[in-house]
């Protein structure tokens, strides 16, 4: 947001000028916002721009994604939200004329869908670390799946790097219905 209020090209923000845009109005004696930490935001939201190690381009999807992580645990940790309306909670968590794009794809691997439809908050820090019982708890959740929607929450578990589709069909069936794939429980 400050960023934003300074006016600061998200395509070359600089150490300094970012810096001293979140801290214009900060009480120095508690601010939490060091140089470090500036630093360590920009690495992780933005790239290095190549003619310059002192600058980033900040990288919009993730921070986006971020908030959209934030807004599905907030509106839909306890109960399933349509997905029109999680649009309208997701955008309404950016600041005012932020200009990011958002769709539902970019939140995949953080939610599941128990009506089939609606969206609920899903961690993968509490899913279970056992192949199989983590394939159990998800089709207990929501007894089938697209591909796309399945795969973030089991690659972590696919160590021999077998393809996406080749590993979790070792432990679900697969069915094509139209140009998708349905995963279920076997």
């Amino acid at each position: 947001m400050s960023a934003m209020a300074e006016s600061l090209d998200f395509s070359r923000l600089k150490l300094d000028e970012t810096f001293d845009a979140v801290n214009k109005d900060m009480d120095q004696d508690s601010n939490p916002y060091t140089r470090e930490v500036i630093k360590t935001t920009l690495e992780k939201y933005g790239k290095r721009v190549k003619d310059d190690d002192d600058c980033w381009q900040l990288d919009q999807k993730k921070v986006a994604e971020w908030y959209g992580i934030r807004a599905l645990r907030k509106y839909a940790s306890q109960s399933s939200i349509p997905p029109a309306e999680f649009l309208i909670k997701w955008k309404s968590t950016f600041p005012p004329y932020a200009p990011f794009d958002i769709e539902i794809e970019m939140l995949r691997g953080w939610f599941f869908r128990p009506t089939g439809s609606n969206l609920q908050y899903l961690s993968k820090n509490t899913l279970p670390s056992d192949i199989k019982e983590r394939f159990k708890m998800l089709f207990k959740l929501q007894s089938q799946w697209d591909m796309d929607d399945i795969a973030p929450f089991v690659e972590e578990l696919n160590t021999k790097g077998l393809k996406i589709d080749v590993f979790i069909m070792k432990y679900a069936r697969k069915r094509r219905v139209g140009k998708k794939f349905i995963i279920s429980s076997r």
